[in-house]
C-alpha cells in the first residue's frame, strides 16, 4: 500500500472518531438539558357568564423551609430566592372556556435559579391575598421539594415532588400525599383556584325615571297605556333570580326596592336567590335591585295584567335586547357587559279585544271604508238613472 493511501486512511479514521466524540458530547448536553424539568403553577379563575374578566395579577409566595432536612438559618440562607412569580389576567384579551374558567400558567419557575450544591430544597408555596374586591382567593398551601444533582459543572433539578399541606377550606392536611410533579397543563396538580363574584346594583334608588345606577343591577319599570286606563291599578309580577353556580355560599340573598311614581321608595324587602317571589307595580312605578350577583339569571312573568295586553316597550339585559315578554319569562342574564333594564308596557283593550291605542286608526279606516261604499253605491244609482232616461 502506498504511503499516501495510508495517510488518507489514518486521516479519515481520525476525523470519524473526532466527529463521533463531538456528536456524543452534543447528545449528552441535550440529554442533560432535557433532564432539567419545567416548573409552572396552574391558575384557574372561575367567573359567571355576563361578568367581565378583571384586570388582576395573582402573585405567589415561596418560603424557604429546609435544605437537606436542615432548617437552621445558615442552610436556609444558602437556598435560592424564588420571587416575582405571577399570573396576569386582562379584561381585553382573556375569555372563559365552556366551564366559565380562565386557565393560565406561570412562566418556568426554575429558568433562572442557581443552586449552590446538590440536595433536597424544600419550599412552602401559597397564593398572596391582595384583597381585590369580589375575589375569593385560594387557601391552598403546598410543600414543594426540588431534588438537585450535579450535571457537568452545574447543579440542576432532576426531580420535583409536591404535597398539599393546607386544603381549599384552609384546613391542615394531616397526612399530605406526595406526588411527582408533571408540567402538562391538563394534569398539572400544582394548582390554585379562585372565584370572581362581582355584585352591583342600587341600594339608594330615587327619582321618577330609571337611572344609570339602577341599570347596574336590574330595574323593571311599569307603564300603562290607554286613554281610559286605570293608572292606579296593581299589576302583579312573579320574579326569580337564579344565582351563578360558582357564587360564594354566603351570598344567599339580595334586596329590592319599589320606587313610586313620585320617585320615593315605598317598599324594600330581602329575597333569597333561586326562589319565586311576587311584587305589585302601578303605572310609572319600578322595582330596583340592590347589590345583586352579576351573572345571575332573572325571570319575570306578569301573573295579573288586569286584562291589559303586556309588551316590552324597551329593554336590555347584559347588553342583549329584550324583545318580548317571553324573553323575560324564560330568564336573561344580569351582567356588566351592558345595561340591565326593562320598560314593561300594558295596553288597555276594548270589550271586543281592540287595543284602545289603535282605536283612532281603526275608526278612520272604518269611516274611509264607509265613504267608499256610499260613493260606489251613489255612482251605480246615477248610472242606472241615466240608462232609464
Amino acid at each position: 500500500m502506498k504511503l499516501k493511501t495510508i495517510k488518507n486512511a489514518v486521516l479519515a479514521v481520525t476525523m470519524a472518531v473526532t466527529l463521533g466524540f463531538s456528536g456524543a458530547g452534543n447528545q449528552s448536553q441535550v440529554a442533560n438539558a432535557a433532564e432539567q424539568p419545567e416548573l409552572k403553577i396552574k391558575k384557574v379563575l372561575t367567573l359567571p357568564e355576563g361578568v367581565k374578566t378583571p384586570d388582576v395579577n395573582f402573585e405567589f409566595d415561596f418560603n424557604k423551609e429546609s435544605l437537606n432536612g436542615n432548617k437552621d438559618e445558615k442552610n436556609i440562607n444558602d437556598m435560592p430566592e424564588i420571587k416575582g412569580i405571577i399570573v396576569n389576567y386582562q379584561t381585553s384579551q382573556d375569555k372563559t372556556n365552556s366551564n366559565g374558567e380562565l386557565v393560565k400558567e406561570t412562566t418556568n419557575i426554575l429558568s433562572n435559579l442557581k443552586f449552590p450544591t446538590s440536595g433536597q430544597y424544600v419550599y412552602t408555596v401559597q397564593e398572596k391575598n391582595d384583597k381585590k374586591e369580589f375575589m375569593t382567593y385560594s387557601k391552598v398551601k403546598y410543600r414543594l421539594s426540588l431534588f438537585v444533582s450535579k450535571e457537568g459543572n452545574e447543579f440542576k433539578v432532576t426531580n420535583i415532588l409536591i404535597a398539599q399541606i393546607i386544603n381549599e377550606k384552609g384546613e391542615e392536611v394531616l397526612s399530605p400525599e406526595k406526588e411527582e410533579y408533571t408540567s402538562d397543563l391538563s394534569t398539572n396538580k400544582f394548582v390554585f383556584k379562585n372565584n370572581y363574584n362581582r355584585v352591583d346594583g342600587n341600594d339608594t334608588p330615587s327619582g321618577k325615571d330609571i337611572t344609570i345606577e339602577d341599570k347596574k343591577g336590574f330595574v323593571l319599570k311599569k307603564n300603562v297605556s290607554g286613554e281610559v286606563s286605570n293608572k292606579a291599578a296593581d299589576f302583579t309580577f312573579k320574579l326569580k333570580v337564579i344565582k351563578p353556580s360558582n357564587a360564594k355560599d354566603q351570598l344567599n340573598s339580595f334586596k329590592y326596592y319599589i320606587v313610586s311614581n313620585e320617585g320615593t321608595v315605598k317598599k324594600e324587602d330581602t329575597k333569597n336567590y333561586d326562589e319565586d317571589f311576587d311584587i305589585t307595580l302601578k303605572h310609572n312605578e319600578r322595582v330596583v335591585f340592590g347589590k345583586v350577583l352579576l351573572g345571575s339569571k332573572v325571570s319575570v312573568e306578569e301573573t295579573d295584567s288586569q286584562g291589559y295586553t303586556p309588551s316590552i316597550d324597551n329593554g336590555l339585559l347584559n347588553g342583549q335586547q329584550v324583545s318580548t315578554v317571553e324573553n323575560l319569562k324564560n330568564g336573561m342574564i344580569i351582567g356588566d357587559e351592558g345595561e340591565n333594564f326593562v320598560e314593561f308596557k300594558n295596553t288597555q283593550q276594548t270589550p271586543t279585544g281592540i287595543l284602545l291605542n289603535n282605536l283612532p286608526f281603526i275608526t278612520l279606516a272604518l269611516l274611509a271604508a264607509t265613504g267608499i261604499f256610499f260613493f260606489i253605491k251613489n255612482r251605480d244609482e246615477d248610472e242606472e238613472e241615466e240608462l232609464e232616461a
